[in-house]
């Protein structure tokens, strides 16, 4: 029975490892800006952070 509990929290754990590792966004500023290499910018798209290249001014 004890074995059962624990492969039970050990799933359990990592099902909740596997959710905080998803990076999700509303605005631009929430997602990290080291995930992109220049000149790419991180911009949030969709509810999930992606790298872009710049706009043009």
């Amino acid at each position: 029975m004890t074995n059962y509990i624990v492969i039970f929290f050990l799933a359990l754990f990592l099902i909740v490892i596997d959710v905080s590792a998803i990076l999700e966004c509303i605005f631009d500023i929430d997602c990290p800006t080291k995930k992109c290499a220049p000149p790419l910018v991180a911009k949030c798209d969709m509810y999930e952070c992606y790298c872009r290249c710049p706009p043009n001014n």
